[in-house]
């Protein structure tokens, strides 16, 4: 900053004063390319943590996937009136030719989700915590999971009919209760009162359930 004092001037004398302005415009400066730097870094390392959890293998596929959320105990349906809706109104979506594959779940990947207690083989060790989940015949079809041995479920099974309570088991989970994943026709108990019995009927590829980061969840 540079003055000059006029009356000064007038009589052929002038003063100069420095003031501290290109200090602190230094200062600034320094500051702005600072925070530039910063947000730069922080935009950097943004699009790498995205493009890494992009290249996360989910096991299955969402792409063209909508998830339609209703409850129908809130509308006055008992759970016999609930199923015989969805026996009805299940294959009219499918006949209608606007979707790929039509299915019911209890819940969504990414969304709620349920622990049950499984009890190992013999019994000797405390049972182990595994997510469950309710699922229609079309389930994982319409995600993309294969089914990497046995079977998924009839439409039959689906409904509640049939000899005996069918199970799919993800690969952790077989490979926890039984070391191995050829496990069709093996039995899964359910630490309820009274314990509960459910024969393996597939086993499914591991898929992301609740996070996309950290080991697979043993899965029912």
């Amino acid at each position: 900053l540079l003055t000059r004092t006029r009356g000064l001037a007038a009589l052929g004398r002038a003063t100069v004063t420095w003031g501290r302005a290109p200090k602190l415009r230094g200062s600034l400066a320094v500051l702005q390319l600072g925070l530039s730097l910063t947000l730069l870094i922080g935009a950097l390392l943004l699009v790498s943590t995205l493009r890494n959890l992009r290249a996360i293998d989910l096991g299955f596929d969402p792409n063209r996937v909508t998830i339609v959320e209703f409850r129908l105990d809130h509308h006055g349906y008992d759970a016999a009136r609930a199923a015989a809706y969805h026996r009805d109104v299940l294959p009219a979506l499918e006949a209608s030719g606007e979707f790929e594959a039509v299915s019911l779940a209890f819940r969504a990947p990414f969304g709620a989700s349920r622990s049950v207690r499984v009890i190992p083989p013999g019994g000797q060790k405390d049972p182990l915590r595994a997510t469950a989940n309710g699922v229609g015949e079309s389930y994982f079809r319409l995600l993309s999971i294969p089914i990497v041995r046995g079977r998924t479920f009839t439409a039959g099974e689906a409904a509640g009919s049939g000899d005996g309570t069918p199970a799919i088991v993800n690969e952790t989970l077989a490979r926890q209760l039984f070391g191995t994943i050829d496990v069709v026709g093996q039995t899964v108990r359910l630490a309820e009162n009274p314990p509960q019995e459910l024969v393996i009927v597939g086993v499914a590829r591991d898929s992301r359930w609740r996070s996309i980061a950290g080991e697979q969840d043993p899965f029912l």
